[in-house]
């Protein structure tokens, strides 16, 4: 948005420490090791705690571990007796929408062991300090929606999100049943004509880190990912829509929000170029605990009242002459800027900009202001 002068609010295996002993903290393994003449299939049946636990959100905000994405895009990291983390898939569904069923391959001697995490990552846990590096991406896919199809659905997108879970495994077994919590909470956002020329949705945290690694002490009670510092860019989340928009379209989209108290956000959209084509800043403050999810009311981008369009108001009257007019408006404000009197408020700041600086502000009596409404 812009008032006066144009300012547009525009490994196969681990690596394995050896000493004296094995250090029990490794990173994930992928998928399949070559020799698989040493490996068997093993399946782990996934269920949550309650219900508001979540993997995918839908318009109820109840958990289902079923979106419109392919089976094969939901992985678990599980942790095996071979001290490493090792990638389980999901094949099915299970009788209701909390279970499904996961496989991986372990070798012959290995069992299941400690915990498991949803969804697969960068994850490393140390059993000397019983504690759990869990990884918070910066950005991922916005997938289309399948449902059984071979092609998306056009302009359909499932409402994933990464929230992390925790499942933890009492004794080492071949076929664990893994009991998911979640350790974070999570904002949604449904937003009406998300503009057809965006490529991604970006959320800003004001004073707040919720990417990057966490630490979760395994022996405490509470077992949740705390919001860390604010440090760089750990602020920020983008989530990359797969497919070009053929048209302006409704859309939700979810954020995992680590456990705290968080003063204001932004959402921007932005296109292929990283342009902001439409941003809105929140100064609200939102408490956010283990496994809460917080629904914000409806929002829209484009207008539809334009009862406040061509407007003239006059801001200031000149003492000295006839005056000198000066007319302000903006740019990119659509009819809720109006209601909510944020148009109003940048107009008067951009006047009180313009004459806080020389010669403007010793000749402010000479000059008429006027503002325009212009709705977007």
């Amino acid at each position: 948005m812009v008032a006066t002068v144009h300012r547009r609010i525009l490994a196969l295996y681990p690596i394995l420490i050896l000493s004296l002993f094995i250090v029990s903290c490794q990173k994930e393994i992928q998928e399949t090791p070559d020799n698989e003449q040493d490996l068997r299939k093993v399946y782990a049946t996934a269920i949550v705690e309650n219900t508001d636990t979540k993997a995918t959100v839908g318009n109820d905000g109840k958990f289902s571990w079923v979106g419109g994405s392919p089976y094969h895009w939901r992985k678990i990291s599980v942790y095996t007796t071979e001290n490493r983390f090792t990638s389980f898939s999901m094949t099915n569904s299970g009788n209701t929408p909390e279970e499904a069923t996961f496989e991986g391959y372990l070798f012959n001697n290995e069992k299941a062991s400690k915990l498991a995490v949803y969804p697969e990552g960068e994850h490393q846990y140390s059993g000397t300090t019983n504690t759990l590096k869990v990884n918070l991406p910066s950005g991922y896919e916005k997938g289309s929606a399948y449902w059984g199809r071979d092609t998306p659905y056009e302009n359909t997108y499932y409402n994933d999100f990464m929230a992390p879970m925790l499942a933890l495994i009492s004794e080492d077994t071949d076929s664990p049943t893994l009991k998911f919590r979640h350790l974070c909470g999570a904002f949604r956002f449904d937003i009406e004509d998300v503009p057809s020329e965006t490529a991604k949705f970006v959320f800003i945290a004001t004073d707040k880190g919720i990417t990057g690694n966490f630490d979760i002490d395994l022996s405490s009670p509470d077992k949740q990912i705390v919001a860390a510092p604010l440090s760089g860019d750990n602020n920020i989340v983008t989530q990359t829509i797969s497919r070009q928009l053929d048209e302006s379209i409704n859309l939700s989209f979810t954020v995992t929000m680590p456990v705290g108290t968080y003063n204001g956000f932004t959402i921007e959209f932005r296109d292929k170029d990283d342009n902001v084509l439409w941003s809105k800043t929140s100064t609200s403050t939102n408490v956010v605990s283990r496994k809460s999810l917080i629904v914000f009311p409806k929002i829209r981008t484009a207008s539809r009242d334009y009862s406040e369009q061509g407007k003239v108001t006059q801001l200031q009257q000149a003492t000295i002459g006839k005056g000198i007019d000066i007319v302000v408006m903006g740019d990119g404000y659509a009819d809720w800027n109006y209601t909510t009197g944020r148009y109003d408020n940048d107009m008067n700041n951009a006047i009180d900009y313009i004459f806080s600086t020389e010669p403007y502000k010793s000749f402010r009596n000479y000059f008429n202001v006027y503002k325009v409404n212009i709705v977007s």
